[in-house]
């Protein structure tokens, strides 16, 4: 609802190929390993969640799920390689930046304020 309208309000570009998604969700492991009991299962199922698209994405691409996301994982966990993401066209594991292959953030904003209110709450609750 109103893409059009948050598009042009506020044109911002990050990568894609799930490079985002998973920058995202190895912050978040990172994050839960910091954090004791039950207080870090939201941080550990919004990591998951986020592992969604990249994962959808590979297997539209007919590349090998289980490899390519665990490739990616790996050049994601020490959170120096932001910009490694799965191209689209080809199931190839790519520097998104370099291949200029972007997509709007706005979307990836809400959600991560969403998730962000959601975890706020589960530890207020827990």
């Amino acid at each position: 609802m109103s893409v059009a309208r948050n598009i042009l309000k506020n044109p911002k570009l990050g990568p894609a190929g799930g490079a985002t998604q998973l920058t995202v969700s190895a912050t978040l492991k990172q994050k839960s390993s910091s954090v004791e009991g039950i207080q870090k299962w939201p941080y550990e199922a919004a990591a998951i969640a986020f592992e969604a698209i990249p994962r959808t994405l590979a297997q539209n691409c007919g590349v090998n799920v289980i490899r390519t996301m665990t490739a990616l994982q790996g050049k994601h966990a020490n959170g120096e390689k932001s910009w490694i993401g799965i191209d689209g066209n080809t199931g190839v594991i790519t520097d998104v930046k370099e291949k200029k292959i972007g997509g709007y953030l706005f979307g990836l904003l809400l959600l991560l304020s969403f998730i962000s209110f959601a975890i706020s709450i589960f530890k207020f609750v827990g």
